[in-house]
């Protein structure tokens, strides 16, 4: 069975053992993503707080597909498609076309510090993606919106990376199918 990884161990020795439970895989990932970029534990606490928040829906199978894995929640698109793979991949599409423009405007934000724009580019994240069921960009952009809204932007860098990772493993996804 798996053991939990040491994440001392692993945030000291950039080393991952495996067998590592696929629930966890997420977590430990973003860790060495941001200890690549210099980040402090903290940080690095609050990604795994935030993975932990969500369950990653498993690939499930359609009538003729297996998904590969995307931190999806297939059961929520598959309900707003009525099942319909066809128009699943045309609504991830359009969400990861709009949400290119969005996360630039989102970015901009940021490196303005401009709150008003920054909460109503979080908040539109927030919603879309829940509708397609990307919890990772509904995690990040919602801890966003609620640092926007009270004007205290505490280290948006983990949501930050968390929102281009997610959006990028998303459009790997529609490029290959």
């Amino acid at each position: 069975m798996d053991q939990p990884p040491n994440k001392e161990a692993l945030q000291e020795n950039s080393y991952l053992s495996k067998p590592i439970l696929e629930a966890n895989l997420a977590t430990e990932c973003w860790s060495q993503v941001l200890l690549a970029h210099g980040e402090e534990k903290s940080a690095i606490a609050q990604v795994h707080r935030q993975v932990s928040a969500y369950a990653i829906a498993p690939p499930i199978a359609s009538t003729s597909t297996v998904h590969p894995p995307l931190p999806i929640d297939w059961n929520r698109l598959h309900q707003i498609s009525d099942h319909n793979p066809e128009f699943e991949l045309e609504l991830l599409q359009m969400f990861a076309e709009d949400a290119e423009q969005h996360l630039n405007q989102l970015e901009a934000a940021i490196a303005t510090q401009d709150f008003a724009a920054l909460e109503q580019q979080a908040h539109y994240i927030k919603g879309s993606s829940a509708n397609v069921g990307l919890r990772p960009m509904q995690v990040a952009a919602a801890i966003l919106e609620t640092q926007a809204r009270s004007h205290q932007l505490d280290n948006p860098t983990p949501q930050l990376l968390m929102l281009q990772q997610t959006l990028k493993t998303l459009q790997t996804f529609i490029a290959v199918k």
